[in-house]
Formats: C-alpha cells, structure tokens, sequence
C-alpha cells in the first residue's frame, strides 16, 4: 500500500518546479494530506506559481481544515504551516510527514514521526520509475530559486544511483 503522508508548502512548490507533471506524484502515493494552512501559505505566494491551484484541482490531494488552536510547545517556534502538518500528523496517527525545513524536520522526529523531504520524493519517484533523471528534477528546483545545501544533492544524487542502475 502507498503511503499518505502530510506534506507541506516548501515540499510542493519544489515538487511543482521539479517535475515534468505534478500528478507523478499520485504514483507514489495514495494521496498527500494537505492542511489548509499550508494552501493559505500556496496561495499567498500565488503570484510567483501555480502551486496552490495545482494543489487544489488534483482529486488525490486532500485539504484538511484549518486547525483548531492549540499550544504545544514542541511547535511553538515553526510558521503556522509547518505546525498544521506536524500536528495534523500527530492528530490523526499519520506517521509520515514531507518537511524540507530543518526545524520542521526535528520537531517532526521529536514528534515520533518519519519525515522524508522533496529531495527524498524524487527518489521515490525514480525507484518506482516514474522519474528518468534526478538530477534534471533537482536543476529544474534550482532553476526556479529553490535553495538546496549541495551535501543533500550529492546525497540524493547517490541514493538515486543507488536506486536504480
């Protein structure tokens, strides 16, 4: 069975300006749990992409309700997307969660759940063969601005290798 994990917006818009078509994804997994939060972050920055709408129009994607408020300390110090995933996760016993931010990683792990990134999500997708070139996906992110720390491309580019002679 796929996975459902709660992703959040740093992940999609990277996914977006990585792949070829953004319903690759739906190969990989069952669907993405998307916080509403997380489509107020996409739509606020919907100006520079497509992301948000991307987002809304794919019947594999599910918006989740905005949250209810709640103070929990482990979250205290994410943006208000970052926390929705994490607590959405926590909330409904969804072990896997799609972070890119340091921060939102760890609290994340502390949380107790498995966190893989945009970066990871490629690999996936070229393990299941539905993505011929990593490297090309990774270009396309840094083609649109996205920031990627060059130990987590090697990385990435090593595992997506290893994946897949």
């Amino acid at each position: 069975m796929k996975p459902s994990p709660v992703i959040n917006s740093s992940p999609l818009i990277a996914l977006v300006a990585a792949l070829p078509d953004f319903e690759m994804l739906a190969g990989i997994v069952e669907r993405l749990i998307v916080p509403a939060e997380v489509v107020a972050e996409l739509a606020a920055g919907g100006h520079k992409d497509d992301t948000a709408a991307r987002v809304c129009a794919a019947a594999w994607c599910e918006v989740r309700p905005p949250m209810a408020a709640q103070f929990n300390p482990l979250l205290s110090t994410l943006g208000s997307g970052e926390s929705a995933v994490i607590q959405t996760a926590m909330d409904h016993h969804i072990p896997l969660v799609v972070i890119d931010e340091v921060r939102g990683r760890r609290a994340a792990r502390l949380a107790g759940l498995t966190v893989i990134g945009s970066l990871g999500l490629l690999v996936e997708l070229h393990r299941a063969k539905l993505l011929d070139s990593v490297e090309d996906a990774i270009l396309a992110m840094k083609r649109k601005g996205i920031h990627l720390a060059p130990h987590l491309v090697e990385q990435t580019l090593l595992a997506a290798r290893e994946a897949r002679p």
